[in-house]
């Protein structure tokens, strides 16, 4: 019988989540991710999701600016 745990909260000790970071040399290094009790990546790498989620996060940022002036 499989457990269902979708809706199951974790404690924070009970997660880890790592960030591989090519370095021009060749090598890489795992870089550990800080989550806060939400779930939120607290220190996201530079570039990570590229250009595209800078320029979605700044549309986002002017909607809601023109939703409060609304």
């Amino acid at each position: 019988m499989v457990q269902d745990l979708s809706e199951e909260e974790l404690k924070e000790n009970d997660t880890a989540l790592y960030f591989g970071q090519l370095h021009e040399e060749g090598n890489s290094q795992l870089i550990p991710l800080e989550l806060d009790s939400f779930g939120n990546i607290n220190n996201w790498p530079v570039g990570f999701f590229g250009d595209e989620m800078g320029e979605l996060l700044a549309m986002t940022e002017a909607a809601m600016k023109r939703q409060k002036k609304s």
